[in-house]
């Protein structure tokens, strides 16, 4: 139930000078991201209703909301710890892989109840997968699980530095 960002860091004196962490904003700590388990709680479960991309009516999904509900894990991807003038554009964070026993979306909601579905692994995976944050800021998703169970979800971001003409890339 805590507010976690996906929190890109810019370390230049590292090898692997971008890099994610799990930002646990309501204690403030950093984890390693392969060092997290994050759940979602049974009463994210919903049934889908009729004429939505995930899936059929009736079908149950589970949703961590883009808006804060102080029962569910609040979770959003982050630059807001980037220093401004070093970067030229926003950057590309990616969605590489997940393994799990269904299918993994991320998307927010817009206006007129439009959906803006960002990452979709039912449709497979590919560049269009990509949200880019903002350099100083922050947004939030919501997370949806077609079927209960353990996903492993693999992100990668790049970069491009001012004046440069190739990306830095995280692990």
């Amino acid at each position: 139930s805590e507010h976690c960002d996906f929190l890109i860091l810019y370390q230049p004196q590292e090898t692997n000078q971008l890099s994610i962490v799990l930002r646990d904003e309501d204690h403030g700590i950093n984890y390693r991201t392969n060092e997290v388990i994050l759940a979602a709680a049974e009463s994210s479960r919903i049934t889908l209703p009729a004429a939505t991309p995930f899936g059929n009516e009736g079908e149950p999904m589970w949703i961590l909301p883009q808006s804060q509900d102080p029962n569910l894990l609040y979770l959003g991807f982050s630059a807001e710890r980037i220093p401004f003038g070093i970067f030229a554009r926003p950057f590309h964070f990616r969605l590489l892989s997940v393994e799990g026993p269904g299918d993994f979306f991320a998307w927010q909601a817009a206006e007129f109840g439009e959906l803006n579905v960002k990452m979709n692994t039912r449709d497979g995976l590919g560049e269009a997968d990509t949200t880019t944050p903002i350099i100083g800021s922050h947004e939030h998703f919501n997370w949806g699980f077609t079927t209960s169970g353990v996903y492993r979800v693999t992100f990668q971001v790049d970069g491009r530095r001012v004046g440069e003409s190739t990306n830095l890339v995280s692990a």
